[in-house]
């Protein structure tokens, strides 16, 4: 299997190259140590989507995920959002598809059973394999998503003569978002511009 790994290799963003963990994984496959190589892969891939949420918005990551508090740093990340937790967020902010979200709790699913239960059966290359590819494909061969702006601030943005009002701007800024932020962004556009005194047409 030499050969795939170093394909799936490839697919690694450049950046990550050096992640301590993507370099731990590999290395860990050329001993065939396999429970290692699944753990530092999907310790990787964990890394890499905080980094993304963080990137993203981690104040629509707040108002997608209910963690008991609010979430700030990576290292607020770090310490109180379970993984499942984690994979929600960033599907709900749009930073994965719900293709993407499955897969991802397969691949979590086998980091726990090959590195938290020392009881179990030793994992094959081939599942190593198959949860390499998967969070290679979904995750790490994946770019940064675009930043959203926050709610608040793009709303007074639209009331100062810095607002760029051209078509492209504001479909640029508006298409393609998540639905938990588009519905609350069309929400907050409704109320503060309806006009009382308006008639149905």
């Amino acid at each position: 299997l030499t050969p795939f790994f170093e394909t799936e290799l490839s697919g690694v963003r450049e950046e990550l190259l050096e992640n301590s963990y993507i370099e731990e994984a590999y290395a860990a496959l050329e001993h065939k140590l396999y429970r290692s190589a699944v753990l530092n892969m999907w310790s990787g891939t964990v890394d890499d989507l905080r980094n993304k949420v963080l990137h993203r918005s981690v104040e629509m990551f707040n108002k997608a995920v209910k963690v008991g508090r609010e979430i700030k740093s990576y290292e607020d990340i770090q310490d109180h959002v379970t993984d499942d937790a984690l994979i929600e967020g960033a599907h709900q902010i749009g930073i994965l598809d719900w293709e993407a979200r499955k897969v991802l709790k397969q691949a979590k699913n086998t980091r726990n059973i090959f590195s938290a239960h020392p009881r179990s059966t030793r994992p094959s290359p081939f599942k190593i394999a198959a949860m390499f590819e998967d969070c290679i494909k979904y995750v790490l061969g994946v770019p940064y998503p675009e930043q959203i702006i926050d709610i608040d601030d793009y709303l007074a943005l639209m009331e100062t003569a810095d607002f760029d009002r051209t078509d492209i701007a504001v479909k640029g800024a508006v298409t393609g978002l998540p639905a938990i932020y588009s519905t609350q962004f069309i929400n907050r556009i409704f109320t503060k511009y309806i006009d009382d005194a308006s008639g149905s047409n």
